[in-house]
């Protein structure tokens, strides 16, 4: 154990909060860029008519943010398509799931009056809101746990409680480079050249034995406080994504006999 000792963990601190903090806001990205490419497609797919490949594109983006508003675009997707039951339950998923004050809520409320009305009139039936039947079978239920009010929660609290472990983890690191130190202070006190005793050497053996907790703990909790402050700035970008979703729309409406969708987005 040298007095260079101490300093050398703090070096492979920084060079561990880089390397995490750098591949987890690269994933975050990834993330990001993954789905909003996804949102395109689909949106090209729709505009193009292709409205099979436009839904399965919207699929793919609610696997990675399950976006209420991705449901709403898939039952446009079945209405295009002239599936009024299985539009049905998807606009119905969507109020189950949706904010209360979301903007397409009156809208969709007022597509699916409609919808019931043309079904009912077609079959002779009351709509069954797509309970049964035509494939609706494949609609998630709305018991997942989910809070589409307040997207991104997991992830702020996870990286909450990572980056409080990550400063007890640091915390406990400092408290072993003190006890190194205070180790290597009174070894370096003997006079030059004089005999070790094995109070001495016990010394030494403690001193190595703390330094070396403190470079594994102050590596585990820098990492601990990278990865907790990464997952916090992903879960607030999620969350601000989901209060800003009608940038992605499919909008329903109603006029006499007739009936569409009109597709807005902003990308």
């Amino acid at each position: 154990m040298t007095s260079s000792g101490p300093g050398r963990f703090f070096s492979a601190v920084v060079a561990a909060a880089v390397v995490v903090a750098l591949s987890v806001t690269g994933y975050a990205q990834s993330d990001s860029e993954i789905y909003q490419a996804t949102v395109e497609r689909g949106y090209k797919y729709f505009d193009s008519e292709n409205y099979a490949a436009a839904r399965a594109e919207f699929e793919k983006a609610y696997q990675i943010q399950p976006k209420p508003l991705l449901l709403f675009n898939i039952a446009s997707t079945y209405r295009r398509e002239g599936n009024d039951k299985v539009a049905l339950a998807y606009y119905t998923k969507f109020l189950d799931v949706a904010a209360k004050d979301h903007p397409q809520r009156r809208q969709t409320e007022e597509v699916i009056d409609f919808l019931k009305q043309k079904i009912k009139s077609e079959t002779g039936n009351p709509a069954s809101d797509g309970a049964e039947g035509d494939g609706s079978n494949v609609v998630t239920t709305s018991s997942e746990g989910h809070d589409p009010a307040k997207p991104g929660t997991t992830l702020i609290w996870s990286g909450i409680g990572a980056g409080a472990l990550g400063v007890v983890g640091i915390g406990y690191a400092i408290f072993e480079a003190q006890r190194a130190r205070d180790r290597n202070d009174q070894l370096e006190a003997l006079a030059p050249g004089s005999a070790w005793s094995d109070e001495n050497i016990a010394l030494f053996e403690q001193g190595e034995a703390a330094e070396k907790r403190a470079i594994v703990f102050s590596i585990l909790g820098t990492a601990a406080v990278a990865t907790g402050t990464a997952l916090f700035v992903i879960g607030m970008q999620k969350r601000k994504r989901g209060s800003s979703e009608r940038e992605v729309a499919v909008t329903p409406y109603a006029a006499g006999d007739e009936a569409g969708v009109a597709l807005t987005g902003s990308f």
